[in-house]
């Protein structure tokens, strides 16, 4: 239960959303995972760190609808060309 409350108290943090989503996912709570890549994202979206979150998003929605890879591969490669270019193109909410 300690390590649980030192998570808990990390949250506050985007590194503790991203240690929460990370420790979720390997559980297998993907849905819960994705909440807290959400959270960090929203915390700082323009991140340095901000497409490995989108990119990890990305990966635990499959566990939930069947994406094809090849439109996986054109979605990268838009978030990637939006990122850059953050100023003109929001893809991310």
């Amino acid at each position: 239960m300690c390590g649980k409350k030192k998570i808990n108290n990390e949250l506050l943090s985007l590194q503790g959303h991203y240690l929460q989503a990370v420790t979720m996912e390997q559980l297998g709570k993907f849905k819960e995972s994705i909440s807290s890549f959400l959270k960090a994202l929203e915390l700082d979206p323009e991140s340095q760190h901000a497409n490995l979150l989108v990119n990890n998003i990305a990966t635990l929605a499959t566990h939930f609808c069947r994406v094809p890879e090849k439109l996986l591969t054109i979605l990268e490669g838009m978030l990637k060309m939006c990122l850059s270019n953050i100023d003109t193109c929001i893809l991310i909410k």
